[in-house]
């Protein structure tokens, strides 16, 4: 099984939005993988391994991809949106730039905390004076914008922690959805996310307090804690609705 930060990427939108869910998620069991994410999480591996051997998508059509005990086998289809974001990330990347893929990033110095956050980029790339960070969402749910995402910066975070920031003088974070046809980028100053890198301690710290606050929203679909939730629950008999949430795990 592989190991969950206790401050990740992914959820972190949820924590900024909801003091309390921080706390409430530790005390309950992850949820069980979908089908939806599991053929998510096949199409990332096929993509990786597309990028680390130089090999093009429809090199693994055919094959078959065990995640979390689903099995999948890449059609023309899958390889063909695969193949749109390989693209993208060799055109980034060009001749000079230097691409680490799947990288894990560790941005618990950032935020101050002794528990652990980290995050897996699917693609980082160092470009002189400039850093990419990419990230492929597989899933044909609702669109993901990178513009202010949570989730990105930590990465950049995570990524100037591991690598340094000498020379860098933009950051630019990607999303893919290449099922969506649609791609999303953020370009941001090293000072913008220092900023947000301020804005997320404070948010850390006050996940961190005994009496974090519930606050309910959108954010609360994929929260682990939501059937017992007093606040959601108490906002259920009066017709408040869960809306989508741009992190699903069906990305």
């Amino acid at each position: 099984m592989s190991e969950h930060a206790q401050f990740s990427p992914s959820s972190f939108h949820r924590l900024q939005g909801c003091s309390r869910s921080w706390l409430l998620e530790q005390t309950i069991e992850p949820l069980a993988t979908s089908i939806h994410s599991a053929f998510g999480t096949a199409a990332h591996n096929v993509a990786a391994n597309a990028l680390v051997t130089g090999l093009d998508a429809e090199h693994f059509i055919d094959t078959k991809q065990q995640v979390e005990g689903f099995d999948f086998v890449v059609d023309k289809e899958m390889a063909a949106f695969i193949q749109i974001y390989l693209d993208a990330i060799r055109t980034e990347a060009g001749t000079k730039g230097e691409l680490h893929v799947e990288c894990r990033v560790d941005f618990s110095k950032t935020l101050g905390v002794e528990q652990s956050a980290f995050g897996t980029a699917d693609a980082i790339i160092f470009n002189p004076n400039r850093l990419s960070i990419s990230d492929l969402k597989f899933g044909k749910g609702v669109l993901v914008h990178a513009k202010d995402n949570s989730q990105l910066a930590l990465y950049a975070l995570g990524a100037l922690e591991k690598f340094g920031r000498d020379g860098i003088e933009e950051i630019a974070m990607t999303i893919h959805q290449p099922r969506r046809n649609h791609i999303s980028q953020w370009v941001a100053s090293i000072d913008e996310i220092d900023a947000f890198a301020i804005e997320a301690k404070v948010a850390v710290e006050k996940a961190l307090r005994p009496d974090a606050s519930l606050t309910p929203g959108k954010h609360c679909q994929f929260c682990n804690a939501k059937p017992n939730c007093p606040a959601v629950n108490s906002q259920s008999s009066s017709g408040f609705a869960v809306l989508s949430n741009p992190f699903s795990k069906e990305s």
